[in-house]
Parts: structure tokens; C-alpha cells; sequence
């Protein structure tokens, strides 16, 4: 299926503001622009509406989110980039985490099925309705508890207690 003209000149109508809001978000604005772009492109026919009145209905809200998804995982990305001078001093760091790592990885294996893929579609930010298709029949505060939870086993925290009212001893009362 080819990509309609008329999605072009949309976006091309909308290009203004597209590159606006990738200036706003940061210093790298063009690069930001440029792969938004690249992503509104390879995702077209995730947009496309051929039933209601309007189908262009939410179009360039669509488009910012495909931005603003741009932006977050190369900020996610450039967190994780270490910049250092001395790279020889960064090997036995790297050396370090790989334990810390290695633990987690066992945890994250010894997890349920359906708890570890919602942990890990969370951790690469997919949207709660691709989440919540994984994980089955649940609703989305039970999809969220399980994530916290699986986070908090992975943070090595102990599970928290519920409060309950505090029985009164027979000498009390």
C-alpha cells in the first residue's frame, strides 16, 4: 500500500509547527525534527482514518507524539552514553555492573511470563494498550501494580506491608 499524497501535504502543512515544537524540546531541534519525520513516515499507516467525519481528526497531535517519542528515547539514550576521556578507566566499572547486572537478568528470568514481558514492554516505553494486549485480561491499575512490583523485585525492596488496624491486646482494653 503506497502513502497517500494528501498524508504529505498534510505534513508538510503542519511543518512549521513540527519544527517549533522540536526546537522547544531541545539544542538538537533539527535532529529531533529530522528522525520525527523519519518516524511519522515509516508509521503512516498507523494514522490513517477512512471512517468519521473528519479523518484527519488529531493528526498533528499524532505527529507531535511521534516527535516527542524521538526526543525521549535519544534522551534516554544519551543518559546511558557514558563521555569520558579516560576510557581505560571505565572498564573495570563496566566490570562491576556486569555482576549487578547478571543478578537482574536472573531475577527478570525467574519472573511469570506475563509479568516479565509487561515489565519489559514498560522499560522500552510501549504504549499501555500494547502492554495490556500482552498481559492478557487485566485492567490497567493491575497492569501498573504488576510493574511496580516487578520493579521494586528488581530494586531488591522488600514488599510492602499492608495496613491493617493493630489487634488491642486483652491487657489494653
Amino acid at each position: 500500500m503506497t502513502r497517500p499524497a494528501a498524508f504529505d501535504a498534510k505534513v508538510q502543512s503542519y511543518m512549521p509547527g513540527l519544527r517549533r515544537y522540536a526546537f522547544s524540546l531541545g539544542r538538537d531541534g533539527e535532529d529531533i525534527l529530522q528522525d520525527g519525520l523519519v518516524a511519522i513516515f515509516d508509521r503512516w499507516n498507523g494514522f490513517i482514518k477512512s471512517d468519521g467525519p473528519d479523518p484527519w481528526h488529531g493528526f498533528y497531535t499524532w505527529m507531535r507524539w511521534q516527535v516527542r517519542s524521538v526526543y525521549a528515547n535519544k534522551s534516554r539514550i544519551r543518559s546511558l552514553i557514558v563521555d569520558h576521556p579516560n576510557a581505560d578507566s571505565i572498564a573495570p566499572a563496566a566490570q562491576e555492573y556486569a555482576a549487578e547486572l547478571s543478578i537482574a537478568l536472573s531475577k527478570i528470568e525467574r519472573m511469570p511470563e506475563e509479568v516479565r514481558t509487561s515489565l519489559m514492554l514498560a522499560a522500552i516505553g510501549e504504549d499501555t494498550d500494547k502492554i495490556l494486549d500482552a498481559a492478557g485480561n487485566i485492567c490497567v491499575s493491575a497492569l501498573w501494580q504488576r510493574v511496580s512490583r516487578a520493579r521494586r523485585e528488581l530494586r531488591g525492596e522488600k514488599r510492602r506491608r499492608a495496613w491493617y488496624p493493630r489487634k488491642r491486646s486483652k491487657a489494653a482494653a
